[in-house]
């Protein structure tokens, strides 16, 4: 099925303290844009989905299998299947980031419009 929309038209979904997404399913992969708040730590994770990650703007350090990672606007990064990773938002602006799921990510909810 053809869809067409912009990210203002859906709402902010919180995930927890400092973390809010966007998400939108296809037939076989899921979109999510998530801001992250200053200083914000996402927790080291992994997951079977295969993931890239645009990062629109903002800065931080990711740990990716633990090893340091710093991302800036405009970076792109890749994460397999099960390697581990997590981020520490700079404390000076928000990490916005556009993430790219596969498979679809079931367990995250499709965000509803404004």
């Amino acid at each position: 099925m053809f869809t067409h929309m912009g990210w203002d038209e859906l709402g902010w979904d919180p995930v927890m303290e400092g973390i809010r997404r966007k998400v939108i399913h296809g037939a076989g992969m899921t979109i999510v844009l998530v801001e992250l708040g200053p200083g914000v730590n996402a927790a080291v994770h992994t997951h079977h989905h295969e993931q890239f990650t645009h990062v629109i703007s903002g800065s931080g350090e990711f740990n990716v299998d633990g090893k340091p990672v710093r991302v800036k606007q405009g970076d792109l990064l890749n994460f397999p299947s099960e390697l581990p990773h997590g981020v520490v938002v700079d404390p000076v602006e928000p990490l916005v980031v556009f993430d790219i799921f596969t498979p679809q990510r079931d367990e995250f909810a499709a965000s509803t419009k404004a």
